[in-house]
C-alpha cells in the first residue's frame, strides 16, 4: 500500500480487503482475544462504566477456547462483527494498529491458502 488511509471508512475497507485478499479467517486464540479486550475495554473505558461487560455493549466473545471448535465460517463471521464494532464505535484506526503489530504466525488462514505476507501499512 502506497498511502495511508485517512478515514474511518478508507481503514475499515482496507482492513476487509486485507483480511479477503490473504483468506484471513481471524486471529489465532491468544492474539484475538488480546485485539478484542483492547477494543472493548478502550470504549467502556471512554463511556465511563467499568462495570460494562462486553455483552452489554453488544459484542459476542471470540471464539477461543470451546468456541475455537466453530466452524471457520463462524468465526471469520465473529471476527468480521467484531471489526464492524470497532467502527461503528470509532475504533477502527486502533483495530488497524492493532493488526499491524499482528504478523503471519497470529493468523488462522482458510485451508491450504497461506499467502506471502504483506501487512497492513504501518502507522508512521
Amino acid at each position: 500500500m502506497t498511502k495511508q488511509p485517512t478515514s474511518d471508512a478508507q481503514l475499515n475497507a482496507e482492513i476487509l480487503d486485507f483480511i479477503s485478499r490473504n483468506k484471513i479467517v481471524c486471529p489465532l486464540p491468544i492474539p484475538w482475544e488480546q485485539f478484542f479486550d483492547v477494543i472493548w475495554k478502550s470504549e467502556r473505558r471512554q463511556i465511563g462504566d467499568s462495570t460494562l461487560g462486553f455483552r452489554e455493549m453488544g459484542l459476542m466473545p471470540p471464539l477461543i477456547l470451546a468456541g475455537w471448535e466453530a466452524s471457520n465460517e463462524s468465526k471469520v463471521n465473529r471476527f468480521r462483527q467484531h471489526l464492524d464494532w470497532a467502527y461503528q464505535k470509532g475504533r477502527i484506526a486502533q483495530a488497524h494498529r492493532l493488526l499491524n503489530e499482528l504478523s503471519d504466525k497470529d493468523f488462522l488462514f482458510e485451508s491450504n491458502s497461506r499467502r506471502v505476507w504483506i501487512p497492513l501499512q504501518r502507522d508512521s
